[in-house]
């Protein structure tokens, strides 16, 4: 009897010195110095088939620190009646396993060191004797690669990268900053296609405006950590500014239009890159005297795409001023000759109105000439009016032209002289040579031929 009390008030103390044991060591555990931070206490499950075994399956993560990376191992309470516990651990190389108690081994605690990169199974068995029953607890500890993402284990900075076109390729740009809490190479995989697809940095780029997007990046640390760390940067391609600008051409008046014909055009901004460019095609004209623009459209050539440029197009002017040297024209009136008859005689108009300079037609118009006379003698005819000079299409360009008028003249003979006029009737001449008359008659002609009359046209 006294026997049985005594292991009761040993075992009474024993449990009242691990409650207090375990409750200093939470304290400890909480302790941002202590050596075991974030612990958690593992509870074996007795196995349903045998009431001597217990298990429990416990996940520690590789590569971390020991005080981040610590699971304590607590026995039954059947434990509390031995003080002998024989610990073993097949795996030494995967973790380490720390079984000392100053108060009872009834527990313990291991670890994975943060030296040791493997992953794998370890087992760590504990065996014991309470009243002459074997027991055994088995811990399966799985050692796996902790998550990248879990703990701040790793963290990167991405710049978003930019240019102008020039017609080359763009890359993403490497991470500004990388910062990891355990050594090892971290590897950066770039995809613009939502993930389907990564590839490495230099493997991807854009060369066009149209390509400019965002570009998924994922960092991990293979052998290290699993899992990937995400984000996002944009790669952009810019249009490259360009300005376009046909000429101020100007001339004097000439009667053909101004066009910009095989004048260039001006390139500003950054220009066209190399081997790249455009068609012109110019539709501005001018021909009278004034301004117009110096319209164009632009038209890619086989290997440029407008897309990638913003162009700006700035119009010239075609000028066409009056002329220094005006275009001399003489507009003459008609003339005319008539035998005097009795009668008013007159003559009108001009030789011609039309013309053709430097290749072009114009027409004077305004003027009127008129001359008129009934007796023999000379007479004008006269222009009056003012002038105007029209082109082919009825413009009035007179300012560009001199023009001189010469009057005409009537002439009406005596009557003994034919006329050369373009109007009136004409006589037939003067009396033929009377003198042949008498010696018709000698010869006894003239009554057989009757009355017989020479008339001679005078030659003008």
């Amino acid at each position: 009897m006294r026997k049985e009390r005594n292991n009761a008030v040993r075992r009474e103390g024993r449990r009242c010195r691990l409650a207090l044991f375990m409750g200093i060591f939470l304290i400890v555990m909480m302790l941002p110095a202590a050596a075991i931070a974030n612990d958690d206490i593992m509870d074996l499950k007795p196995n349903p088939n045998d009431p001597t075994l217990y298990e429990a399956d416990i996940y520690l993560d590789v590569g971390q620190y020991a005080y981040n990376n610590s699971r304590s191992l607590l026995l039954p309470d059947s434990a509390l009646e031995t003080e002998e516990h024989n610990w073993t651990l097949d795996r030494p190389d995967l973790i380490n396993l720390d079984t000392q108690d100053r108060y009872y081994e009834s527990w313990g605690y291991y670890r994975n060191a943060s030296t040791k990169k493997d992953t794998g199974k370890a087992t760590v068995t504990c065996t014991y004797t309470a009243d002459d029953v074997e027991y055994t607890c088995i811990f399966t500890i799985y050692a796996g690669l902790q998550d990248i993402n879990d703990n701040g284990n790793l963290s990167f900075t991405l710049e978003d990268t930019e240019k102008i076109y020039d017609s080359g390729s763009l890359h993403p740009s490497e991470p500004k900053r990388v910062d990891s809490n355990d050594p090892g190479e971290v590897v950066f995989e770039y995809s613009i296609d939502d993930g389907a697809t990564w590839v490495k940095r230099e493997l991807l780029s854009i060369t066009n405006v149209s390509e400019s997007t965002v570009v998924k990046v994922r960092a991990s640390m293979p052998g290290v950590y699993t899992g990937y760390k995400y984000d996002t940067q944009k790669l952009s391609v810019l249009k490259r500014p360009i300005t376009i600008a046909s000429k101020t051409i100007s001339k004097e008046y000439d009667g053909d239009p101004l066009t910009n014909g095989d004048t260039n055009v001006e390139i500003g901004g950054m220009g066209w890159v190399y081997g790249e460019g455009a068609k012109y095609e110019f539709s501005g004209s001018q021909t009278l005297v004034g301004t117009s623009k110096n319209h164009f459209e632009i038209k890619p050539c086989q290997e440029t795409d407008f897309n990638n440029y913003d162009i700006t197009k700035r119009t010239g002017t075609l000028e066409v001023t009056d002329r220094t040297e005006k275009f001399a024209i003489t507009v003459n009136a008609k003339s005319g000759t008539f035998a005097y008859d009795g009668t008013e005689k007159s003559v009108s108009g001009f030789k011609t109105q039309d013309f053709i300079v430097n290749g072009n037609e114009f027409t004077v118009s305004g003027l009127n000439a008129e001359g008129s006379g009934t007796d023999a003698g000379t007479y004008p005819v006269e222009i009056t009016g003012t002038a105007v000079v029209s082109d082919a299409e009825g413009n009035d360009v007179s300012n560009q032209f001199d023009v001189t008028a010469v009057d005409g003249t009537l002439t009406i003979t005596d009557g003994h002289e034919d006329s050369d006029s373009s109007s009136g009737s004409p006589t037939t001449g003067d009396s033929g040579n009377l003198t042949l008359w008498p010696v018709l008659c000698a010869v006894g002609l003239a009554g057989a031929a009757g009355s017989i009359v020479y008339r001679r046209r005078k030659n003008s």
